[in-house]
This record gives structure tokens, C-alpha cells and sequence, in this order.
């Protein structure tokens, strides 16, 4: 792991997918359960993806896939969207729209999960303008050589290893 792909999977830790076991309570509480009120990582991450251009955005999604094996529930956090039904996990794919004013340059979302551990293996991203390719191809050849980027009329794929992210231009 580089110290790049290191530092980027501390900054995305809180996206970590989380096996859950129905009926398990967790009675132990630690100070990690009360840092909500006083920082919100996905609020951070709302802002971050929202002040800068959608290049910006879109790098910060490809960080975030490429660095931890991203949790849904953690990214409808970070959309502030609603969480998907059981239907929609059992499929293994789903789709929501979102909100402009929580983070402007998205129109809406999907998401195909890995079947056997239900991370995020491939994000689409519903934007409504085309990104800058050198600018995209630029940044990311800055993280890390492994991403192939292919850009297809109104869409663009970033891919690598087992997990992608798509850009679909939307009006």
C-alpha cells in the first residue's frame, strides 16, 4: 500500500463497509460513539464535495472507492438521501435521487454492491455537465497509475481492480 493510498484510507476510514448481524446489540460504548456531536465526517465530506468543482467531487468519490470498501449506508449519509429498501440491497443495485442544495453538481446516484459483502463495487454519478477529462486524468494520475479512465460520448468510466465509477451526463 502507498503512503498515498495510506493517508487516503485514514481520511475515508468512517466509510469502511461494517458487517452487520441482525439481532446483535452492541452494549459497549466508547468515546468513538460520541464524536457525531461534535464532528461529523460525513458532513465534512458533504462540504468538501460541494465548495470544489466536479472534478473535484468526482476525485473525491474515486478516493474514497479506491482507498475502503465503501458502505451504501455511509454514502446516503453523505447525499443525505434515503436509505435503500431491503428490495433494492437483495438486488444488489439501486438508484436515488439527490438533493441539489446538499450537493449541487449531482443530479442522483446508483450503486451496484459486491453480492457476498454488500460494499459498493461500482457508483454511477448522474452530473449535469460534462467534466474536464485532462483535468479528471490529471488528478488521478496523481493518487495512483492504476485507474483506466475511458470516456464514452456522455460518459466517462474510471476503473480499477474489481470497482469502477461512472459519470453520466444528465440535463
Amino acid at each position: 500500500m502507498s503512503s498515498d493510498k495510506k493517508t487516503l484510507k485514514e481520511k475515508w476510514l468512517f466509510m469502511q463497509f461494517k458487517e452487520r448481524i441482525p439481532g446483535l446489540i452492541v452494549d459497549e460504548i466508547g468515546p468513538e460513539d460520541f464524536e457525531w456531536m461534535v464532528y461529523s465526517p460525513y458532513e465534512d465530506a458533504q462540504n468538501r464535495m460541494n465548495q470544489g468543482t466536479l472534478e473535484t467531487m468526482i476525485i473525491e468519490f474515486v478516493e474514497m472507492m479506491w482507498s475502503v470498501e465503501t458502505d451504501y449506508d455511509g454514502v446516503g449519509m453523505i447525499l443525505d438521501t434515503q436509505y435503500p429498501t431491503k428490495l433494492e440491497r437483495e438486488r444488489g443495485s439501486f438508484e436515488h435521487p439527490v438533493n441539489r442544495e446538499v450537493i449541487r453538481h449531482l443530479k442522483r446516484f446508483g450503486v451496484v454492491l459486491d453480492h457476498r459483502k454488500k460494499y459498493i463495487q461500482e457508483l454511477t454519478l448522474f452530473v449535469y455537465h460534462q467534466p474536464d477529462v485532462s483535468i479528471l486524468k490529471q488528478k488521478l494520475d496523481e493518487i495512483s497509475p492504476e485507474f483506466i479512465i475511458t470516456p464514452d460520448g456522455c460518459s466517462l468510466c474510471i476503473q480499477w481492480q474489481n470497482k469502477q465509477v461512472i459519470i453520466n451526463v444528465e440535463s
